[in-house]
């Protein structure tokens, strides 16, 4: 019976380097799971923006575990999943206060925030005001009309 040399593999890896194994010493390539990123789920995920999604929506979508996902999510947005969907959903909100007069509960609804009172704790907490502020803030002036 042939014996295969083996490689030690460590349980820990550097994260200077890709995620890979080698079972045996006489394979010429190492098995990498680098090739596969979130960049069709998160442009899924903005195709989708008013409804409810789940990390685990997300995960499932993009064929990954939930940890795997959000480790390669993090790597290539700098940011976890979580957090870039409601950032996204607060940049959509902020486009629908600028340029249209829809109630800010219709706008909660329209970003997949559902609920005016989540989108004004998302206002206070990323921008420091309320969603009327902000509307006040950099709605375009209306236009003066002649008398």
């Amino acid at each position: 019976m042939e014996q295969h040399p083996r490689v030690h593999v460590p349980l820990r890896r550097s994260t200077s380097r890709p995620a890979c194994s080698t079972r045996h010493a006489n394979r010429t390539e190492p098995v990498c799971d680098t090739d596969r990123s979130t960049s069709a789920t998160r442009q899924w995920v903005l195709d989708r923006l008013a409804e409810p999604v789940t990390l685990e929506d997300m995960a499932r979508h993009a064929h990954m575990s939930v940890r795997t996902f959000t480790r390669r999510f993090r790597n290539e947005v700098g940011s976890s999943p979580l957090k870039w969907l409601a950032q996204r959903r607060l940049a959509h909100a902020r486009l629908l206060l600028e340029s249209t007069d829809l109630t800010v509960a219709r706008i909660a609804t329209a970003c997949g925030f559902g609920d005016p009172v989540v989108l004004r704790k998302h206002f206070h907490t990323y921008l420091g005001l309320s969603p009327l502020a902000y509307r006040r803030a950099h709605s375009a002036p209306q236009p003066m009309t002649a008398r």
